[in-house]
C-alpha cells in the first residue's frame, strides 16, 4: 500500500498509481481511521494488525464492487 493517514490532521494521503490500486489503498487508509476512532489502536505502537485492516479494505472493496446497488441504497439510508 502507498497511502498514509495523519491521524490529527483527519487527513488520508494516497500515491498516484492505478485505479483499483489506489481505491484499495484509500479503504485501507479509511479501516485504519475507524479502528483508530473506535479506540482500537494497538497500545504497544498505535498501529492495527496490516493483516486484518488489508482483509478489511479487500472486502469492502469486493463488497461495493460486487453490488454497485449498495451505494445508492446506503445514500437512501
Amino acid at each position: 500500500m502507498v497511502g498514509n493517514i495523519d491521524y490529527v490532521e483527519g487527513i488520508i494521503n494516497v500515491e498516484k498509481h492505478s485505479n483499483k490500486g489506489m481505491l484499495l489503498t484509500l479503504l485501507h487508509e479509511a479501516v485504519h481511521a475507524i479502528l483508530f476512532s473506535a479506540g482500537l489502536n494497538n497500545v504497544d505502537d498505535d498501529e492495527h494488525d496490516e493483516q486484518l485492516v488489508q482483509a478489511l479494505a479487500h472486502g469492502i472493496f469486493t463488497l461495493i464492487k460486487d453490488n454497485p446497488k449498495l451505494i445508492e441504497l446506503i445514500k437512501q439510508g
